[in-house]
């Protein structure tokens, strides 16, 4: 290989390894699970955003999740977790850690109003202190399998 040929391989390599960081750092941004079913009116707040809820839209720790009156959604974590949220419902996943290899491990999520169905997944297993559901009157920790939880009128 000549001296010019090897310039260019190790600038290549160069502007690999540098393209490279910006979608290392985005992993911890890694979605937390996914829509898989939705039906009637439905939406993600993730910050000051509103976005349309769509089967396939990411679901990251932070975000809201509402139904209208006439909407439904169907959300599977990684952790194979599924939660499955009935009309006029407003749940926050205050936190999504899953990283087994490291022990780290957690499912928080905030339910403001509405009706939702819990199925655990590999967190609640390994981990079940770290599952909890906050309700406006208390606090579920999840040690079994799966749930329901209506909250409201």
């Amino acid at each position: 290989m000549s001296p010019a040929q090897r310039l260019v391989a190790a600038l290549a390599m160069i502007c690999g390894v540098l393209m490279a960081a910006p979608a290392g750092a985005q992993s911890d941004a890694s979605p937390a699970g996914h829509i898989k079913s939705v039906s009637g009116e439905a939406s993600i707040q993730r910050g000051d955003s509103v976005i349309p809820a769509t089967v396939g839209a990411a679901v990251q720790e932070s975000d809201v999740l509402r139904t209208g009156a006439d909407g439904s959604l169907g959300v599977t974590f990684k952790d194979s977790g599924r939660i499955s949220i009935g009309p006029d419902t407003e749940i926050a996943v205050q936190e999504f850690v899953f990283v087994p290899r490291s022990n780290k491990m957690a499912f928080v999520t905030k339910m403001s109003r509405g009706t939702m169905q819990f199925f655990s997944g590999v967190i609640s297993k390994l981990a079940p202190q770290k599952v909890s559901v906050i309700t406006p009157s208390g606090t579920i920790g999840v040690r079994g399998t799966r749930f329901v939880v209506k909250v409201g009128g």
